[in-house]
Formats: C-alpha cells, structure tokens, sequence
C-alpha cells in the first residue's frame, strides 16, 4: 500500500491547532510548517518526474525542483514555484533556526498550510 502525501497536510492542520494537552506548541508549530512544506514537495516532484522525465532525488533536489518550476514559463508553474519557495524558506526556519521570522507561531503555521493547500491546486493544473 503507498502512502497519501496528502496525510502530511491533514497532520500540518492538527499540528497547527494542537489541544491544549501540547507540551510545546511551538514544536507543534514548526512541525506543521515542516509538514506542510514536504506534503507539497513530495507530490509536485511526483509530477515534476512525468513532465521532465527527472528522479529529483539527492543533493540539491530541492533547489533543482524549484529551478525547473520557474523555468517552465506558465503562470502555473511560476505561481507554485512561488509559494514552494515560502513554503521551503519557512520550512528550513522551522526545521533549523531557533527563532521563526514571525514571533507568532500559530499564525504562521496557518499560514503555511493554507500555503500548502493553495500549491496543490496549482499542481492539479501543472501541465504534463
């Protein structure tokens, strides 16, 4: 049985509204902005793999996944290309910097998901 990426996205939206039996919202926080970002990235490779016949895999896949998104030339694909790279920017601050950019952590949990979720649309319109 494969694994629906999607359940990173749905664990991001629990994560940002964790109960108030959280030991550390923050980590909450951190994780759905993390969460978030890898449910998007997964599935756009996926597609990405179709379109540009790439495996996307190892070092530098991130990076070369966003180049090839901004050079495809669609208002699609620059569209997602703009929100995989917030998504990624917060994603690395979730993961490695002790102090997020927005003090607000609940806040901007929210706002990577609703991020997230605007990307995949994008994605469903992604040409192949």
């Amino acid at each position: 049985m494969s694994f629906n990426w999607n359940d990173l996205l749905v664990l991001a939206v629990k994560l940002a509204s964790p109960e108030d039996a959280c030991v550390c919202k923050e980590a909450c926080h951190r994780s759905s902005i993390s969460r978030a970002y890898y449910s998007v990235f997964v599935q756009v490779r996926a597609k990405m793999r179709l379109v540009k016949g790439k495996n996307y895999d190892g070092s530098g896949c991130h990076g070369e996944l966003l180049e090839d998104l901004k050079t495809m030339g669609t208002i699609n694909s620059a569209n997602l290309h703009a929100i995989m790279k917030t998504l990624k920017d917060y994603r690395v601050y979730a993961d490695y910097k002790a102090k997020l950019p927005d003090p607000d952590s609940k806040s901007l949990a929210d706002t990577q998901v609703a991020a997230a979720n605007k990307a995949l649309i994008y994605l469903k319109d992604l040409n192949t």
